[in-house]
């Protein structure tokens, strides 16, 4: 049985570039993993070491997000082939908006923002659009008032 190199750990300049690369932030990632978000910061500028937990999970969070542009790409690529008029990958302004619609969303919106991003550089003709027009909310005083 031959032994498999270890993996030198990840720097604090891995981990803040992997958690920006997937649009997350350290507060996010900090409550996902559990951990603090101080500690968190503090490993990122090297102050503290990269436990192998941590490292694990973000690579976890990394190979998950590539599968999800992996599956997407596929999807969307599908689609434009039978609908060439023009296909909308769906994106949203506010995390609110985002996990209204999607229940069961398990990232922020920024995240998904990266994602989509990934996918429409794979996929030329693909176009970003918002899922759900932009509303202004007017004061009571300024609506259009309908005569009863």
């Amino acid at each position: 049985m031959t032994d498999v190199p270890a993996l030198p750990p990840m720097t604090g300049a891995e981990l803040k570039c992997t958690r920006e690369y997937l649009g997350l932030s350290t507060s996010w990632l900090a409550e996902h993993l559990a951990c603090d978000e101080r500690r968190l910061q503090r490993m990122e500028l090297d102050q503290e070491e990269v436990n192998t937990a941590i490292a694990g999970a973000v690579d976890d969070l990394y190979e998950e997000t590539a599968d999800t542009v992996r599956r997407l790409t596929d999807k969307y690529r599908e689609l434009m082939e039978h609908h060439p008029e023009g296909v909308k990958f769906p994106v949203y302004r506010s995390d609110g908006e985002y996990y209204r619609a999607l229940k069961h969303a398990r990232f922020p919106v920024r995240w998904h923002r990266q994602v989509a991003a990934r996918v429409v550089d794979k996929l030329p003709g693909l176009v970003l659009s918002y899922a759900e027009p932009y509303r202004v909310n007017k004061p009571p005083w300024k609506r259009d008032r309908q005569a009863s």
